[in-house]
């Protein structure tokens, strides 16, 4: 294979230049490409030539018919038939040897040479009558020596241009024929010399632009194949890397989900052990709380008492929120709406049994975490206690409104009111000692909260607080 650095452009047929090809003898500038050429153009053309041969020595035996010199005739099928039709046969013969591409445009110029020499030897022999037939025999050895028999350009020019000098000379030496006759067939027979020429060399051209094309399509297709064949390389080891990496995350991953299975085991286990000890605190209150009531059951001071309950009622607040806990799947927060009603319905029981007092309730859909559950519940606890012993008077009813609603900033507002006893106005919630252990607990628990306290007096007794929801 000859490397050729020139590209194929499918917009445009490559020329001479670059095909490096003699626009005159139509022969490639490289020894190596010329003897490529000739022998891809023996090969394509080789069957081609052997039939056009064969349809040549068809039509010079069927010219016999017309010979019209019956006194000649033997002469003349001495000539097609024992000189000119056997050496054409012998010629079809040799094109079968391994060696006949070496003397093959020779052979067949020689072949075309022998064909005209024996057609003019019948014009010598024939009358003048039968001329006609004998130039048109010329005309078609003519056309078969330029394009059908596939002899290179100038082989095939050089045979033309042979013939006619024959021609010449016989016309000359041996016809009677007159001078105007004479130019008017060499008008014609150099003519038809000059297109078979012109056909020739289209043909010869077309030939080398086809292989010149082929063979650049040939090393496009072997560096194409070496592309492929490196892509497929890199596809493979793609392919590998790929399989490798999957393996590795494959590994990865199931090595994830056993992290994953101990972590949502460990998980499950603090969970457990979350809801144990909730559950445990929660137990621990109830005893103490328990313990506190037996105690105020004993307890014949009044004050006493009233003071054992009230812790009570404080313990058991908290012991609510780790109750709530435990029961919930949610360990992260406490749901307001259910602790809100647990925690009223055991204050109402104790400080509300004639009824008197009746709660209304307006709480959003809010969560509170255990940090702020436990100092809220306390806070509320004490509001609605110190509302029910202290807001109204004794066998008189009223209203306790609680309402707690999300605000902006992730704030949460708590209101407790009661439309019972109005709040002393000259007492100022925010100062010190104000000699209620309730409302100093109630300062405490809110600043715990890092909330802010406000106290409205104006119609009945409302305590509002906002503090941050940190869930």
């Amino acid at each position: 294979m000859v490397k050729n650095k020139t590209t194929l452009n499918p917009q445009k047929l490559p020329g001479f230049k670059e095909m490096k090809l003699n626009p005159f003898n139509l022969m490639f500038k490289s020894k190596n490409l010329e003897k490529l050429f000739e022998k891809d153009y023996y090969r394509k053309s080789l069957t081609q030539v052997r039939i056009s041969f064969v349809l040549a020595i068809i039509l010079y035996a069927l010219f016999s018919i017309l010979d019209s010199d019956k006194d000649m005739q033997t002469y003349f099928w001495l000539i097609r038939f024992s000189v000119v039709i056997p050496i054409g046969l012998l010629v079809i013969i040799s094109s079968f040897s391994h060696d006949f591409n070496k003397y093959k445009d020779i052979t067949f110029a020689f072949s075309m040479i022998l064909f005209g020499l024996g057609i003019n030897a019948m014009m010598i022999l024939s009358s003048a009558n039968d001329y006609f037939f004998y130039n048109a025999a010329l005309m078609i050895t003519f056309i078969f020596a330029h394009t059908f028999i596939s002899i290179r350009f100038i082989p095939a020019t050089l045979t033309g241009l042979i013939i006619l000098i024959l021609y010449e000379i016989t016309a000359i030496l041996f016809l009677k024929i007159s001078f105007s006759e004479l130019m008017a067939n060499n008008y014609l027979f150099l003519s038809a010399n000059i297109i078979g020429m012109f056909s020739s060399y289209s043909i010869e051209l077309y030939a080398r632009r086809d292989f010149y094309i082929a063979l650049l399509l040939e090393e496009n297709q072997e560096k194409l194949n070496e592309i492929n064949l490196s892509l497929e390389d890199k596809v493979k080891e793609s392919t590998k890397k790929l399989v490798e990496t999957n393996e590795e995350l494959t590994l990865e991953i199931d090595e994830r989900n056993k992290i994953e299975i101990k972590i949502k085991e460990s998980l499950f286990e603090k969970e457990v052990l979350l809801k144990e000890i909730h559950h445990r605190v929660k137990n621990n209150m109830q005893i103490i709380s328990s313990m506190l009531y037996l105690q105020s059951e004993y307890c014949n001071d009044k004050e006493t008492k009233k003071l054992l309950l009230d812790s009570q009622n404080r313990i058991y607040s908290m012991a609510i929120i780790h109750e709530r806990l435990y029961q919930s799947d949610n360990l992260a927060k406490i749901d307001l709406n259910i602790y809100v009603d647990i925690l009223t319905q055991n204050i109402f029981s104790i400080y509300n049994k004639e009824n008197m007092v009746k709660l209304e309730t307006d709480i959003d859909d809010i969560g509170l975490n255990l940090n702020t559950a436990v100092p809220f519940g306390l806070l509320l606890n004490e509001l609605i206690t110190n509302a029910l012993k202290h807001g109204f008077k004794k066998d008189e009813g009223g209203l306790l409104k609680i309402r707690i609603h999300n605000i902006e900033n992730d704030q949460i507002r708590l209101s407790v009111f009661n439309n019972g006893i109005s709040f002393p106005e000259h007492i100022d919630i925010h100062q010190e000692n104000l000699g209620s252990y309730g409302l100093e607990l109630i300062k405490i628990l809110t600043n715990q909260l890092e909330g802010e306290l406000k106290l409205d007096c104006s119609a009945g007794t409302e305590f509002l607080i906002e503090f941050v929801n940190n869930v």
